[in-house]
C-alpha cells in the first residue's frame, strides 16, 4: 500500500515536473514571444516616432515658411500703412500749419479791421460829440430865445390885460351898457333919464343925439387885417397876437331859410362865405374892438 502510494507520488511528481517543464518552456516561449513582440513594437514605435518627427519637422518647416512669408507680408503691409500714416500725418501737419497760418492771417486782418472800426467809431463819436455840442448850443440858444419870447409874451399878455382893464374902465366911464355883465337896456334908460333930470335941475339945456351904425358888427367898418396890424403896431405880438388871429380868422357864415311850400317844410341855404370883416355878435371882445377901434 505504501509502495503504491510512493509510486503514485513519484508518478505524480514526475508528471508535475513534466508539466512544470512544459509550463516553463511555454513561459520561456511566451517571454521570448513577448520580447520579440516588444522589440518589434519598439522598433515599429521608433520608426513611427521617426516618421512622426520627420513629418512634424516638415510641417513645422512649412509652417515656419508660411509664417515667415505671412510675417513678411504683414510687415510689408505694416510698412505700407506706416508710409500712408506718415504721409497722412505730414498732410495733416501741413494742413494744420496752413490752418494756423490762415488763422493768424485772419486774426491779423480781424485786428486790423477792429482797429479801423475802432478808429471809425472814435471819429464818429467825436463827430457826434461835436454835433451834440452844436445841438446843445442851438438848444441853449433856442431855450434862451424861447425864454425871451415867453417873457415878451408874458409882458405882452400883461400889457393886454392892462389894456383890457383900461378899456373896461373906459367902457364903464362911457356908460357902455351893451354886452356888459350886470347891466342892460333899462340901466341905459335910467342913466339917460338921470342925466337929463340933473341937467334940467341945473337949468341947463339938454340935447339928445342918437346914432345907429347899420350892420356895425357885420363888419363894414372893421377889417380883420387892419385890426391885427393896429394890434401889432401897439405891441400885441407873439402868442397874444396869434390868439387874436385865431379868434378872428377862418370864420365862415351862411344864411338858412326855412319855409313851407305846398304843406311841406323846406330849407334854403346860401353859399358858405368866409368872414373877413366884423366880429362875432354876442362875444365879449366884439364890443371892445368895435367901440375902441380908433384908440387901438
Amino acid at each position: 500500500m505504501v509502495e503504491a502510494t510512493e509510486k503514485k507520488l513519484r508518478d505524480t511528481r514526475s508528471s508535475l515536473q513534466q508539466q512544470s517543464g512544459k509550463k516553463e518552456a511555454e513561459y520561456q516561449q511566451l517571454i521570448a514571444n513577448i520580447n520579440r513582440s516588444s522589440t518589434e513594437n519598439i522598433t515599429k514605435l521608433k520608426e513611427e516616432k521617426e516618421q512622426l518627427r520627420q513629418a512634424l519637422e516638415q510641417k513645422l518647416s512649412q509652417t515656419i515658411i508660411a509664417l515667415t512669408s505671412e510675417k513678411e507680408g504683414v510687415e510689408a503691409g505694416a510698412r505700407e500703412r506706416e508710409k500712408k500714416l506718415l504721409a497722412a500725418r505730414d498732410a495733416m501737419i501741413l494742413q494744420h500749419d496752413e490752418a494756423l497760418l490762415r488763422a493768424e492771417n485772419d486774426k491779423q486782418q480781424a485786428l486790423l479791421m477792429a482797429h479801423q472800426e475802432h478808429q471809425a467809431i472814435l471819429e464818429r463819436l467825436e463827430e457826434s460829440n461835436r454835433a451834440l455840442d452844436i445841438e446843445q448850443n442851438k438848444l441853449e440858444r433856442m431855450r434862451r430865445d424861447a425864454q425871451a419870447r415867453a417873457d415878451q409874451d408874458r409882458n405882452t399878455a400883461n400889457q393886454l390885460k392892462d389894456e383890457l382893464a383900461s378899456m373896461k374902465a373906459r367902457l364903464e366911464e362911457a356908460k357902455q351898457f351893451g354886452y356888459q355883465k350886470g347891466v342892460g337896456a333899462s340901466d341905459a334908460i335910467d342913466s339917460l333919464v338921470d342925466d337929463i333930470v340933473k341937467k334940467l335941475n341945473d337949468r341947463r339945456k339938454v340935447v339928445g343925439l342918437f346914432l345907429d351904425l347899420s350892420a356895425a358888427f357885420d363888419g363894414w367898418i372893421m377889417d380883420h387885417s387892419i385890426l391885427l396890424n393896429k394890434l401889432e403896431h401897439y405891441g400885441v405880438r407873439g402868442q397874444a397876437l396869434e390868439i387874436f388871429k385865431s379868434y378872428l380868422e377862418n370864420r365862415y357864415q351862411f344864411i338858412e331859410l326855412k319855409f313851407e311850400e305846398n304843406g311841406k317844410e323846406k330849407i334854403c341855404k346860401s353859399d358858405i362865405v368866409k368872414v373877413t370883416r366884423g366880429v362875432p355878435q354876442g362875444s365879449i371882445l366884439g364890443p371892445i374892438f368895435l367901440s375902441h377901434l380908433p384908440t387901438i
